[in-house]
Order: structure tokens, then sequence, then C-alpha cells
């Protein structure tokens, strides 16, 4: 009788294979690319979201500003700073100013216009006319909407 011992290996594997290890990390790169347009819009989504609730927040300061001083304030957007300034209508002094554009702000705003040159806010809560801020964060378009008494609304 001839007894052969067998050598090598014999029990559970211990690892993965190369093979192994390169199929699993082409499918999560796969899948990774496939998920970056997504997070890229919804990031663009929620910049557009912010920035306009933040314009809101300063439309709404302009009428709190022309109440508490029982004066006019004119509410003006400078396009190509991207800024939204408040001023004094009468002394022109700069009473709150805030900037939108990439550079100044975490907003990245690429385009910020008023649709008229400027609007005047009065004491009594009124304007002297209805107005629109149109806002562009890369291709989300907004428009925050003011009413001449003051109502502000945003829409797509």
């Amino acid at each position: 009788m001839h007894c052969t011992r067998r050598t090598g290996f014999t029990g559970a594997r211990a690892g993965f294979t190369l093979i192994e290890a390169i199929v699993v990390l082409v499918l999560l790169g796969v899948l990774g690319s496939l998920a970056a347009p997504s997070v890229g819009r919804s990031l663009t989504n929620t910049r557009a979201d912010r920035s306009t609730g933040a314009i809101s927040a300063d439309v709404e300061s302009a009428f709190s500003l022309a109440s508490r001083q029982r004066k006019p304030v004119l509410l003006q957007v400078d396009s190509v700073l991207k800024r939204i300034v408040i001023r004094d209508r009468a002394t022109n002094k700069v009473l709150q100013s805030h900037s939108y554009g990439a550079r100044e702000s975490s907003y990245s705003v690429t385009q910020l216009f008023l649709s008229k040159t400027n609007a005047t806010v009065f004491p009594n809560g009124l304007t002297d006319g209805a107005f629109d801020i149109n806002v562009r964060v890369n291709d989300e378009a907004r428009t925050v909407r003011v009413t001449r008494s003051g109502l502000i609304r945003v829409t797509m």
C-alpha cells in the first residue's frame, strides 16, 4: 500500500482574489458615476432654494427698516456684483448689503436682477409698485415676486 500525503491548503478561503476585488471596485465606480449627476442637481436645487430664502429675508428686512425708521428706503439689486443693497432714500446711506455671488458667499448665484431700476419701500408697508427679483443658480431659476402691499412669493 502506498500512502500519499497531501500538501497545500484544504480549509476555507481566507480572503478575496485580485479579480474579485477589481470587480467590486468597478461596480462601485459605475454606481458612483450614476449617482454623481443627481447629487449635482440636488446641490444646485438646494443652493437656489437657500438663495431665494435669503433674498426674501432681505426684502422683509427692507420693509422692517422702513417701518422702524419711519422713512422710505430703497431696495436696489446690483446685477454685476450680485448684491442686494438697502439704502435710506433721503441720505442714500447704505443700511444693509448682502452679496450672493460665487466669490462672496456660499449661494453661488450666477444671475441676479430686479425687474425695475430700484424699489421704494414706504414706512406704511407699501412699495411704489410690484417687482420681481430673478435668481439663477446654474440651471435652476427662481423668481421672488413682491406685491405692492409687501406679499412675497417665490416661484420656479
